[in-house]
């Protein structure tokens, strides 16, 4: 169980407060050395502790420092670092024996990769910037002396770090204007559907680096975007980016495609030695799949000239570059609607010689299938469910969860049920330092896999059937499952917002750390579940968080909020959730009620955000019946991002909120399409993502079909700006001059209710994006939400201009 402080009274506790969620330490990763010695994991202090927030996320990674603990001993984690070399590191992978573990570190201007060794616990600095990538890995080890890592050629923040605070670079060039000596222009230009600019993007280069020499050897230039470790270490494939995949004006747009040519070499570390496919192939994003031999790489490929629909499964042999192409009689790869893009793949591995493919028939189901025969053959056909992914991969098959129990697919295609009696789950355990391939297309290296079992318990179960719980059975159920081996498991258990971290081995348990127990003293919301029915007639859930130790005669208001295509309310808010928008927790602590509302897609919809007011009505009807006593006379609506457009779009459609608060939200179809993002703006060379949000606006939630020449109409209903004039209720709108969502959107907004005297508020946070980083930013969102919901929501207000703002200087409850 989860050691905490002893249970305090009503009165003595107090409500939850914006301060106390950005002040919670945090467990960041953890993992467990390969031969079974070590345990390490990241401590990260609260968020309002950093040096620095102009990272987005990794700012959070300038607190981070590791712990490691020994797995026979019973001592104390101590620190894996001497106290001299200070905070702002984070885990990277084992050497395969476990001697050395490769580490990161985030301190000023530097991010730095050097290597642990775990017999002395000294740490060696290589003085290589790693590059981090969305799609791309960034580390990888040959064997315990050599390590491969994809670095910079200088010695900054990788793009990914500093892609949302492009702020420096517009300084630096308004200072060299104010100088008069060097020009502040950047030029894109745009021939034949590529658009780009004058300047070079930031490149990645592979090198391997040796651990006793310190010395580093380049493998491949140019950019590189992904590689891939054979199994034995000898070699590696590489893709490097080409040419700029042109634009066709009469094709569909693809939002998230893929902007760059993919291209495929193979290195043998040893020589050098390069091997690239005989014929020249475009490779698909996401697959990079060694055979267990070493001896060909697969990937899905197209000729330059073809669509990623029309192209296949490919093996690359790594001696000599021979091209195989897979025939899959037209299964298709992606449910209907994808495409091969930066955020969708092919599903695809190895099982013994051949390719296997996760893809689907005209029926619509999806199964595994084993391809290099006449004709694919469906190797799942006898399960209810077919897994997406594998659990562990051996050289005498594939394990996997399905239907309740764990699988063995074997080298012969056949499929056996491996146990237990009971049903269990996969016990799902995810990094944010792995890549799209990685979660999707690397399945383990072994023979057993970890599950959940019926009532929380995590176990082990091997290929040869036998069952191995971790862990005390009494004890409750993990929260988190942070790093697993056969014998061993990290987990979290947590309360309140305090969290416990545990070892768990067969028999036995032993807490390693505990964060926040000052937060058992801390009163938050109740949360209820309100069940009830979608407008399509399904079965769904909201969620009411009601104040705490609130009588419901003092509850001031119900505050509404929700997003358009979301299913139901999901698992609700969590006490660290507060970076990534507005929490329901602080909003309840200061005497608000919240209805996180379950909002699903209309399949065929009339415009953007269609059907969402039935939605909130529907989910108002249920937590109204479920507690009536509530002040439903005073509502406010509530939305972010997608979710601020469907309250904008409410506001135009019924007065029934006595106030909106509408946080990036777009209000301008035909400037959305085309406007650039301040990232383009200020380093247009990092690359241009206008299909992104023309894609967002064409195919994506925006919907339109066209560009706005094709559709002017559709754009004119679908820009809020246009139909302000419906708009009764005070809006709050809420912006940052970072944000991709343009501040320019919400300005419109604002303009068009002051044209019509009508009550507004406009918010705009200098320096932030399309959430708040910076904890002054976070607390004065929160007090001028508070102070707008007691302007417009005071039982004795009426719909009107409200008055002035609240000082900056107000701290939220």
């Amino acid at each position: 169980m989860l050691i905490l402080a002893p249970g305090l009274s009503a009165a003595q506790a107090r409500a939850v407060t914006i301060d106390d969620l950005m002040t919670m330490s945090s467990f960041g990763e953890a993992s467990l050395s390969p031969d079974g010695q070590w345990g390490v994991y990241e401590r990260r202090d609260g968020w309002a502790m950093s040096s620095r927030f102009d990272l987005s996320y990794w700012s959070g990674w300038t607190t981070s420092e590791l712990w490691v603990f020994g797995l026979s001993d019973r001592g104390p984690p101590q620190r894996l670092l001497d106290a001299s070399e200070g905070r702002g590191h984070v885990l990277g992978p084992w050497s395969p024996s476990g001697r050395r573990l490769l580490i990161y570190r985030l301190q000023g201007d530097r991010f730095e990769a050097g290597v642990v060794d775990m017999q002395d616990r000294s740490v060696r600095w290589t003085g290589l910037t790693p590059n981090l990538s969305a799609t791309g890995a960034t580390a990888a080890w040959a064997d315990d002396e050599t390590l491969v890592l994809a670095v910079l050629d200088d010695l900054g923040l990788p793009w990914l770090m500093r892609q949302y605070s492009p702020s420096a670079s517009v300084s630096a060039r308004w200072r060299r204007m104010a100088e008069g000596r060097t020009r502040t222009s950047t030029v894109v230009d745009t021939h034949d559907g590529v658009a780009g600019s004058d300047q070079a993007a930031q490149a990645a280069r592979l090198v391997s680096w040796s651990v006793q020499s310190g010395e580093f050897r380049r493998l491949a230039d140019g950019r590189v975007l992904d590689f891939s470790m054979a199994p034995d270490g000898a070699r590696i494939a590489v893709l490097t980016a080409g040419a700029s995949v042109p634009l066709s004006p009469e094709a569909p747009l693809v939002q998230s495609a893929f902007p760059v040519r993919s291209r495929l070499s193979v290195v043998t570390l040893s020589s050098g030695k390069v091997v690239t496919p005989i014929q020249p192939l475009d490779i698909a994003p996401h697959l990079l799949s060694w055979r267990k031999d070493g001896g060909a790489v697969l990937v899905w490929s197209r000729r330059d000239d073809q669509t990623w629909a029309a192209g296949g499964l490919t093996a690359v042999s790594a001696h000599n570059g021979q091209v195989t192409r897979y025939l899959h009689d037209g299964l298709q790869p992606l449910v209907v609607g994808e495409a091969i893009d930066l955020l969708h793949g092919v599903r695809a591995t190895w099982l013994g010689a051949d390719p296997i493919l996760y893809a689907r028939t005209q029926d619509g189901r999806f199964d595994w299938w084993r391809l290099g025969g006449d004709r694919p053959k469906k190797l799942t056909a006898g399960l209810a469910t077919t897994p997406a992914t594998f659990s562990g991969a051996d050289t005498d098959g594939l394990t996997f969860v399905a239907d309740g129990a764990v699988w063995r697919l074997a080298l012969s295609g056949t499929t056996v049920r491996l146990g237990p009696d009971q049903a269990v789950s996969a016990a799902g355990m995810a990094t944010g330092k792995q890549v799209l391939r990685q979660r999707l297309n690397a399945p383990e290296p072994r023979d057993w896999s970890p599950v959940q079992t019926g009532r929380g318990d995590l176990a082990i179960l091997t290929s040869d059937g036998a069952e191995k719980t971790l862990g005390d059975p009494i004890a409750a159920a993990p929260d988190r499952l942070y790093a697993v081996s056969r014998s061993a498991a990290i987990i979290s258990r947590s309360d309140r917002g305090a969290a416990a971290l545990w070892l768990l081995r067969a028999g036995g348990e032993r807490q390693l750390d505990v964060v926040n127990l000052n937060m058992t003293s801390r009163s938050s919301a109740t949360i209820v579940t309100v069940s009830h029915l979608d407008r399509y007639g399904r079965r769904t859930h909201s969620l009411l968080y009601l104040p705490p130790e609130t009588p419901t005669s003092q509850i001031k208001g119900v505050v509404v909020s929700g997003y358009p295509g979301a299913p139901s309310a999901g698992r609700g808010f969590q006490w660290d959730d507060f970076v990534v928008g507005v929490n329901p927790l602080v909003i309840a602590s200061a005497g608000y009620a919240w209805l996180q509302a379950a909002a699903p897609d209309n399949p065929a919809p009339a415009g953007p955000a269609d059907g969402y007011r039935e939605s909130l009505d529907l989910a108002i009807a249920a937590a109204r019946q479920s507690q009536p006593d509530l002040p439903w006379d005073r509502l406010a609506l509530f939305g972010h991002s997608f979710g601020g457009y469907g309250a904008l779009k409410v506001a135009t459609e019924t007065p029934r909120y006595r106030s909106i608060i509408a946080s990036s939200a777009g209000t301008n179809f035909f400037s959305k399409w085309g406007e650039f993002s301040p990232i383009e703006r200020a380093d247009p060379q990092q690359g241009l993502s206008l299909l992104d949000r023309m894609g967002w606006v064409e195919v994506g939630q925006g919907g339109i079909g066209a560009p706005p020449w094709r559709a002017p109409q559709a754009y004119r209903d679908a820009s809020l700006v246009l139909n302000a004039d419906r708009i009764q209720t005070p809006v709050l709108l809420i912006t940052g001059d970072r944000d991709f969502v343009s501040m320019s959107e919400p300005e419109q907004m604002f303009s068009a209710l002051h044209r019509q005297a009508k009550a507004a508020r406009l918010i705009t946070y200098w320096g932030e994006g399309h959430f708040l980083w910076s904890p002054a930013n976070q607390r004065d969102l929160y007090a001028q939400i508070l102070g707008w919901l007691a302007e417009t929501l005071d039982p004795s207000s009426v719909a009107g201009p409200p008055g002035g703002p609240p000082r900056s200087t107000s701290r939220p409850p």
